[in-house]
């Protein structure tokens, strides 16, 4: 199932999906799709700017509003996510309240915060360990709701927070240093020879040339 963040555009009223439209936010979190933004400010009676300063102030403001919504994408995928894999239909507002301390840092025995996406990444990358898991549980008769059970697969997900950072803060190091090896061997390239042994290829032999008689 694909997942789209969505929001009611004020000018035409239909909706902008964040994932895949250019959209503004404009003064009171006023969204807009990117042209009907411009149709809006073209149509004002006051304050009216020019197409130029119309155009320059979308393009600010595209910019500004895309990192506005990044979190508000990233926890509707995280929240979608989890209703998903432990079938809740709802999710109560504590949910979102123990997320948040999550995300800030204030959950209890969390070092430091974790983001959004790490935590979803996280929770995808350990879905067959917790499935295995909740399986064991299963064997001892002790089964659980979907709140109950997401609650207690969090519980382990924090408790692989250091392991996780540690494990990411290598790989991107490992992309970083093959990145750099990359540019060293394209720079330690004899471009000369290359461009030698082209010559020679493209030499013509002048007997080829000369019809036999």
């Amino acid at each position: 199932m694909e997942i789209k963040t969505t929001r009611k555009c004020h000018l035409c009223k239909e909706n902008i999906i964040l994932e895949f439209d250019k959209f503004i936010i404009y003064k009171n979190d006023e969204y807009y799709h990117y042209d009907c933004f411009i149709t809006f400010m073209n149509n004002k009676k006051r304050d009216k700017l020019s197409s130029e300063e119309i155009q320059e102030l979308a393009k600010k403001l595209q910019l500004q509003s895309f990192d506005k919504t990044k979190d508000i994408i990233n926890k509707n995928h995280l929240y979608k996510y989890l209703q998903k894999r432990y079938d809740i239909v709802y999710l109560p507002s504590f949910v979102f309240i123990k997320f948040d301390s999550i995300f800030n840092g204030t959950y209890k025995n969390l070092s430091e915060p974790v983001c959004v996406e790490d935590l979803l990444d996280m929770w995808q990358r350990k879905e067959n360990y917790l499935d295995k898991t909740y399986q064991w549980k299963l064997s001892k008769n002790e089964s659980m709701d979907g709140i109950g059970r997401m609650w207690y697969d969090l519980a382990i997900l924090m408790s692989k927070v250091s392991s996780y950072k540690k494990w990411k803060a290598e790989q991107e190091t490992n992309i970083i240093n093959k990145n750099k090896l990359a540019e060293e061997n394209k720079s330690k390239i004899d471009y000369t020879k290359i461009y030698n042994n082209n010559n020679k290829n493209n030499k013509i032999n002048i007997k080829d040339l000369i019809e036999e008689t």
